[in-house]
Parts: structure tokens; sequence; C-alpha cells
């Protein structure tokens, strides 16, 4: 659901990934193709929240800044599918970051694009599905596990790692992550309460349901 803003954005414009550069445009084909899939029974997933249409970086290698070319066009695409289907749909974050919202961390590890913005502004109550962690995005800045267990307190129920990112990358990296949210969740950093929540959301018959 990004917006091709920048006609130049190597992953993005440039791949047609994006339906169109036009928000009225770009949400008539999402529900065409939204309703098409959810009556065969197959539910989806839009991304990259809150929108990566307007950068000329690509998150698979490096942490896209979208501060100063982020638009509201790319955020009210979200906010109008929301509207339109509620929580039957799933919502991806970019790791995009806009310090306009936070400072510090990428939307798909930010406390305030996803609780703040996303959960509550929004009002979205379906499940949040994490872009790959294993993105050098975020591979690069924040590690494996410590991606992970912020990517959870920040408000996503499902944590992604597609082992799609190029360069190196060690072995064993699952173990690794779950090793870290077990630790984070004996440690009471990830409260018990918001994990029952978030399975509550990815409830299969619900996610599922047609």
């Amino acid at each position: 659901m990004d917006l091709a803003t920048e006609p130049d954005s190597p992953i993005i414009a440039m791949r047609e990934r994006a339906f169109s550069a036009d928000h009225d445009e770009g949400v008539r084909c999402a529900r065409i193709f939204i309703e098409a899939h959810q009556s065969a029974g197959v539910q989806c997933c839009i991304k990259h929240f809150p929108g990566h249409g307007s950068t000329m970086l690509d998150s698979h290698n490096d942490l896209c800044d979208i501060t100063q070319t982020h638009t509201h066009d790319e955020l009210r695409v979200f906010q109008s599918l929301i509207e339109s289907f509620g929580g039957t749909i799933a919502v991806m974050p970019g790791h995009l970051m806009d310090r306009k919202i936070d400072m510090q961390l990428p939307a798909s590890l930010s406390p305030a694009h996803l609780t703040g913005m996303l959960r509550g502004t929004l009002g979205f109550d379906g499940p949040i599905i994490s872009d790959s962690l294993d993105m050098r995005a975020i591979r690069d800045h924040f590690g494996e596990g410590e991606s992970a267990v912020l990517a959870l307190a920040a408000g996503c129920d499902i944590v992604l790692d597609g082992i799609n990112a190029p360069g190196y990358r060690e072995s064993l990296a699952p173990v690794r992550i779950m090793n870290a949210i077990s630790n984070a969740a004996g440690s009471g950093r990830l409260p018990d309460a918001e994990a029952r929540l978030s399975a509550s959301r990815v409830r299969l018959d619900r996610l599922f349901s047609r």
C-alpha cells in the first residue's frame, strides 16, 4: 500500500510495487484486491506502514529516513483501508524512521508508531506483523534478538525473520531470537498480559474467518 510518491524510488516505484501515486486510486485498487482474496478465505496484510514510497533508500540495505519526505496521503491510505476492513486485515510496519514521531526507533520497533498512532489514532485492532527483522535496516542497527523484543514491546503481534536481506549472517539466528524473547518474557520486559492480547489477535479462527 505504499504510494509511488517518489518516481525514482529503487524499491517501490521503480519496481512497480505500488498501485498508484494517488491515494484514491491506490485505495480503490486495494479494496478490489482485498475483497477478492477475502471472498476466497485469504486474509491480507497491508504494508509498509506508515508508507515507504517517498524514500530513495531500500530498507533491505539500510535504515530509511522519511522525516522530510513522508506525505499525509501515504498515511491516509492506511487509515482508509482500516476504516473499510478493520481487524480483518493485518498491518505490516516498515523499517522507516520518521523523527517527527520517534527520534530513536523506526516504525517497526516504535511504540509511538504502533501503539500510539496505528492502534490509538487510527483505531486498528487487528494483527500487526513486523517486516523481516533480518533486513539490514534492523540487523545492522539493532541486532537480531533485541530487535524482536523491541518489535513485540512496541505492539507487533508476530515477528518475521524472512532470511531475505543481502550480506552475510551467522547461522542459528532463530535460536538467538527465541532466546531473547524468552528472556524478555521471563524478566517482565514483555508482560504476560500483552502476550495474551497478541495471541487473541492472531487466533486462526479470527484472522482467517470468511
